[in-house]
């Protein structure tokens, strides 16, 4: 049989404990306040100061593309590409995920705002490639690169790193099938 503790005990070691981890906190960091404006307990002002935040927005866009070496015969071209080298292209629901990291404002709490972060992908990728030929219509794909996911990450980032302030863009994540994505992360 289990023994239940007195609802008394279980408070005083509740407060026994916070004032533990209050003593703990504050020979970490002495000026550490654990009090917001409003006299609630936070640790929003340490952990602002001290931890690395991850920051994902995710865009969408539709693109048509076709994988093709010229100087291969079409039957090569299928043997590597299959499906991809469809001679009238094919087109994907592309699901874009960009990721910035850096240390939160400690007056704001945010690593970027999201909405500029949301604005600068729409503007610098999406507007550029939604519904368009990633062979054809695309001005910062190099004529004859492949249209991989592989290669769109790496080109995206490059786009997109110098437009990013304040924090640092940490990954580039392209998801072209439900079955399919790639990670870049500036490398």
């Amino acid at each position: 049989m289990k023994k239940r503790l007195h609802p008394i005990c279980i408070q005083n070691c509740k407060a026994f404990v916070s004032c533990q981890l209050k003593a703990i906190l504050l020979s970490f960091a002495p000026d550490l306040q654990l009090m917001n404006h409003a006299g609630a307990p936070t640790l929003v002002g340490w952990l602002s100061n001290e931890q690395m935040v991850y920051l994902t927005r995710r865009e969408r866009f539709n693109a048509a593309h076709k994988l093709w070496v010229e100087d291969w015969s079409e039957e090569k071209n299928v043997e590597w590409f299959g499906k991809c080298a469809n001679r009238n292209w094919h087109g994907h629901n592309y699901d874009l995920y960009v990721t910035v990291k850096g240390k939160p404002d400690p007056i704001t709490g945010f690593v970027m705002d999201v909405k500029d972060l949301s604005q600068i992908i729409k503007e610098v990728i999406v507007e550029q490639v939604d519904h368009c030929n990633l062979n054809l219509d695309v001005p910062f794909i190099p004529k004859g690169m492949q249209p991989t996911t592989e290669n769109l990450a790496v080109l995206f980032w490059q786009q997109l790193q110098p437009h990013i302030k304040g924090c640092q863009l940490h990954c580039i994540k392209l998801w072209e099938t439900e079955n399919i994505y790639v990670e870049y992360f500036g490398e």
